[in-house]
């Protein structure tokens, strides 16, 4: 039985491996939602606050009656560039990020990263990819970020 509220995913392979989504007799069932919830958004009624949100347009983002807008936290985006939402950024110890929709438009207003010390000690700057620029190496950025030179 499909749960309300799902989308039964099947598979159209046509490989002879005999992998399954599911186990035999089982159906393999995603949330109406999950497409906005994988973007770390929730489907909502009615608008989103756009001092605190970003809306998120596409087809399938959230289920066709009820709930249809998918509003995402505008902090995800400084968060999603290793930031978080401040009231001011530390100059000593953090950068801030421009950007727009990056933090909501009262309170926490700036998106501020911390510095990476050890990668600017070699002349480099953190990115998620170095792109034509020579990585410095492992460990000298926050999170999965590379030193780029």
């Amino acid at each position: 039985m499909i749960q309300k509220n799902t989308n039964e995913i099947t598979s159209t392979s046509t490989s002879t491996s005999k992998l399954a989504l599911c186990p035999a007799n089982k159906k393999c069932c995603v949330k109406m939602d999950a497409k906005c919830t994988a973007s770390s958004g929730k489907c909502q009624a009615g608008k989103c606050d756009e001092a605190n949100y970003n809306l998120v347009i596409g087809k399938g983002l959230c289920p066709d009656t009820g709930k249809i807008t998918c509003c995402v936290k505008k902090e995800h985006g400084c968060a999603a560039s290793y930031g978080t939402c401040e009231d001011k950024c530390d100059a000593a110890t953090t950068d801030e990020l421009a950007g727009t929709g990056l933090c909501p438009t009262v309170g926490k207003t700036k998106c501020c990263k911390k510095k990476n010390p050890k990668c600017t000690a070699k002349g480099g700057t953190c990115h998620t990819s170095c792109q034509g620029k020579v990585d410095q190496g492992a460990g000298l950025c926050t999170g999965t970020l590379k030193c780029c030179k």
